[in-house]
Formats: C-alpha cells, structure tokens, sequence
C-alpha cells in the first residue's frame, strides 16, 4: 500500500483526500481544499527499481486545474528533472513555484514504466509553503545537552572531480549510516543523487531518495520547510540527526558564506548556546564534529527558508495518514 502524507502546519481532514490506483502501472493522489500556497515540494520514499523506472507527475489546482507535467524521473540507470519555466507555473529542479496567485490544491501521479514495478513506491511525501505568509518562529534551544554520534564524513575526502559539490549526498550518506548502523559509501550516494538534467548534485528529493532506498519502508524520509528549530530538536531527542540548509555567512565555517550548504545536525547544548553539526565541508573527517553559535546557524537557516532533509520511523503502513510538522 501507497502512504500520502502532507506537511503545512496543520491537520488537514481526510475527507479531502481522493487515492486510486488507475492501473498496476500507476498510482494518482489528489489533494484538494488545502490552506492557499505558492511552492510545492514533493518527496518519495521508494526501493529504486533493479529495471525500468518511475516517472513522476504534479499538477497544480488554482482557479483551474492545470494539466499534469513531469517532475522527476528516478530509476535503474539514474535520476533527472524535469526544468520548466512557464507563464504561470516555474519547476527548478526541486521546487515548484507559482508565479503568481496561489493554489489550494495538487495532483500526484507516479507511473512504473519499462519493468518497474510500483509496489516499490511506499510513500508520497508533499510540503507545500506560502512563502508570503511563511515565518519561522525564534530559535529556543533545550537547556540541556546532546549529542549523537554521527560517523564523520569530509566531502573533500570523496574521491570525485567535483568533491567541493557534494555537500548533500555526503551528508545524507552520513546520517543513513547512522540510522542504519551500515558503513555507506558517499561516492556511491552522489552519483545516485545526480541530477543528469541540471547536473547538479545538491537536488534535494534526489538525496531524499537514495536515502530512503537505503533506509527502507521502516523509516519516513522527505524535504519540507519548517517553521521551528524545534522539529529537529524533538527529533535529536528521539535519536534522530536531520539536515539542513544553510546560506549566507556562517561564522567558524569552512565554507563561511555560501549560496546553499547542507549539514547534519547532531545536537544542541543550551548553557553554552551551540548547535552540534557534522559539516562535510571541512577537510579532514576529524574536523568535521564541530559547534556552531546557534544564533549564526539559525539565521544562516532562516536565510535558506527554512529547508531540512527530516526522517521520522514509519511505524505503520496505511493508505492515508496526516499529521503536522
């Protein structure tokens, strides 16, 4: 069975969720009547297929209902999006933005093409944001202190031509290690995380992806925008690191003002103010356990949005279930 799960903030009533199988090759999701937004994120959480692949669709409800267009293809022999730049609605590489107005409802459609089997899609994950009305809540750290052991990983260590590039997959492979006590390769994670269309590495649903085909349906995986610190610290205190984005200055950093940095968040310690980080970014692995001053972090996140790669344990397999960030 296929779960579809909505983030904004707020419950959401079942009743105005609609979920059909259309075919054995073929699973559409319908979201209508939900609180009016401008940017869809979308996530999956899926086996990726031994042959063929899955290609997924979206398409926006506003004062008409638009037609489908494609967002991502992600199978046996890679991954690409699908870059659109239209009158109304812009797709870049992982968002989904519209132009002007807002919508208030979606569609998702995930079809198994040339030998995948769809079964292997467990869950559908989709975040969608206001960005007018998208606030993030001051930073309130726990007084205590935490810290999870993270295996350390240096991007820089990856032996890539573009190592400098890496900061997601590295991070992802990292945290995934953790959570499955596994020794996972990061050369391996970046090249599943390629983006053959924008040749980046840094596509956020690519790394949630992998992630996931690494963790298995027993864990939740997806990228939202949040409007708390306080998810990822619920989730340090349940034992689970997320990631985050970051951009502009960031003090103590190898990397001390970039356009978008990701990192893993280990911990936090509220007497000294820091937050415990696994940053990718420095040279040596043993450098990498390192303590930002919360503040610069956290304004460094809020600068990016708000963007964090959360996992969650996915306790029980349902057609539809919804709860808030």
């Amino acid at each position: 069975m296929v779960s579809l799960k909505i983030f904004n903030g707020s419950y959401m009533p079942i009743t105005h969720l609609q979920i059909e199988r259309q075919s054995q090759n073929c699973i559409q999701c319908n979201v209508e009547a939900v609180s009016p937004f401008n940017e869809l994120l979308l996530s999956w959480n899926a086996t990726r297929p031994e042959v063929g692949h899955f290609l997924f669709f979206f398409r926006l409800k506003t004062a008409q209902l638009h037609d489908f267009m494609p967002y991502a293809l992600w199978g046996a022999s890679g991954q690409k999006s699908y870059t659109a730049d239209l009158q109304s609605i812009k797709v870049n590489q992982d968002t989904i933005v519209l132009k002007e107005g807002l919508a208030d409802g979606f569609s998702v459609k995930v079809e198994a093409q040339n030998g995948a089997d769809i079964t292997d899609v467990h869950a559908l994950i989709a975040s969608y944001t206001n960005h007018t009305e998208h606030v993030i809540k001051p930073l309130k750290l726990p007084q205590n202190r935490l810290q999870l052991d993270v295996p350390t990983l240096s991007q820089r260590r990856v032996d890539h031509p573009r190592k400098n590039d890496l900061c997601s997959p590295t991070s992802t492979c990292a945290l995934c290690s953790f959570l499955t006590k596994k020794v996972l390769n990061p050369l391996s994670f970046a090249t599943n995380s390629w983006d053959s269309d924008a040749d980046i590495y840094g596509n956020w649903v690519f790394a949630i992806a992998e992630a996931s085909h690494h963790l298995g349906n027993k864990w939740l995986a997806y990228v939202t925008r949040l409007t708390s610190f306080d998810e990822v610290t619920t989730n340090l205190k349940n034992g689970i690191p997320s990631i985050i984005s970051v951009r502009g200055p960031l003090p103590g950093s190898p990397v001390p003002n970039t356009s978008g940095h990701l990192l893993v968040v280990t911990g936090f310690d509220g007497a000294t103010n820091k937050i415990f980080c696994m940053d990718p970014a420095f040279h040596e692995e043993s450098e990498t356990v390192t303590a930002y001053d919360a503040n610069d972090l956290f304004a460094a996140w809020k600068l990016r949005g708000g963007v964090a790669y959360i996992f969650k344990k996915f306790l029980k397999k349902t057609i539809v279930k919804i709860f808030p960030i």
